[in-house]
């Protein structure tokens, strides 16, 4: 699947729904048994949604089918949650608050299917049309520019899904909702690559009122074999290191660019006399998908310039 910086890059004629933020999995239906299969190989055999699934095609004299999902979770609103809140769910909370977003047909009756794609959601939309754990997911036809717009409002500004999704031709086509952060790098990861001095993952913070300062997650720092090599010049700045992490000053200052956040709690760390503590932990964020964009030599390490409120917090 392609992905693209703006929704305006989609392109016209496109089928396009909006991006779920759940689980892929794969839908097996036969005569015995209806069951989940992510990527991990887990199966799930027991939410209500797989069993309102199993009924929905029975009911349509389906007796053997293969479809492609998202496993996905909603509050008691019925606003989508995130993946992680997702999880909580599937795990320990109320499991009728699970959904499967259906959004392609492989097999059906153990035939495969050599139909279009708009055939394919048609047809998948009326097996499951009252169904209300298990749907077809929302899509329409980008006509124009005007249609993406209304698309991305309704969808991911409005209702708060992830980004897009687009087919056209055969091919595949994602936008996500993205925004960027600026953060200090107090940490290189040894990941693969640092036995021969390239750096392929940081570790960022923000920092607070206090001036402490708040790890916000890791960063890749790319492909571009060249500034793997020039950050390693960050291990002439360091504090400490442990088994996993290089802990270094923290005086480099980047923008990140990510798709969305979520809650957990973090490392806080205090300076002092060059050495760099961790005094604690505290309930913060994490940054999911995130990219380094560029690096900010008009900022310096301070709470003006990294305040932690840029997530919200507080």
């Amino acid at each position: 699947m392609r992905s693209l910086l703006s929704f305006s890059d989609i392109p016209i004629t496109s089928i396009v729904s909006p991006k779920l933020d759940g689980e892929f999995n794969l839908i097996v239906h036969t005569q015995v048994e209806t069951y989940t299969l992510n990527l991990w190989d887990t199966m799930q055999y027991q939410l209500p949604c797989i069993r309102e699934c199993r009924q929905a095609l029975l009911a349509k004299g389906i007796t053997q089918a293969k479809l492609l999902a998202e496993l996905y979770g909603v509050d008691k609103s019925g606003r989508m949650l995130r993946l992680p809140e997702f999880i909580h769910e599937v795990k320990a909370g109320d499991k009728n608050r699970v959904k499967l977003g259906v959004f392609d047909l492989i097999e059906v009756n153990k035939l495969p299917i050599s139909e279009g794609y708009r055939w394919k959601l048609e047809e998948i939309a009326d097996w499951f049309q009252n169904a209300e754990r298990v749907h077809v997911i929302p899509h329409g036809i980008a006509t124009s520019q005007e249609a993406l717009k209304q698309f991305w409002s309704e969808w991911v500004e409005e209702g708060g899904y992830e980004g897009l999704v687009a087919y056209n031709n055969g091919g595949w086509f994602k936008v996500k909702k993205r925004t960027t952060i600026d953060a200090v790098i107090i940490g290189i990861n040894k990941k693969p690559r640092y036995e021969i001095q390239e750096v392929t993952s940081l570790k960022i913070a923000v920092m607070d009122e206090h001036g402490q300062l708040i790890e916000v997650g890791d960063v890749a720092s790319g492909i571009d074999h060249p500034l793997r090599k020039e950050l390693w010049k960050l291990t002439d700045y360091k504090l400490r290191e442990d088994r996993e992490t290089l802990y270094i000053k923290p005086i480099v200052v980047v923008e990140v660019e990510f798709t969305e956040t979520f809650e957990t709690e973090k490392p806080v760390y205090t300076l002092t006399d060059d050495h760099l503590h961790q005094v604690g932990a505290r309930p913060y964020y994490s940054l999911r998908h995130p990219r380094l964009t560029r690096f900010r030599p008009d900022k310096t390490p301070t709470k003006q310039d990294i305040p932690l409120e840029q997530l919200g917090g507080s």
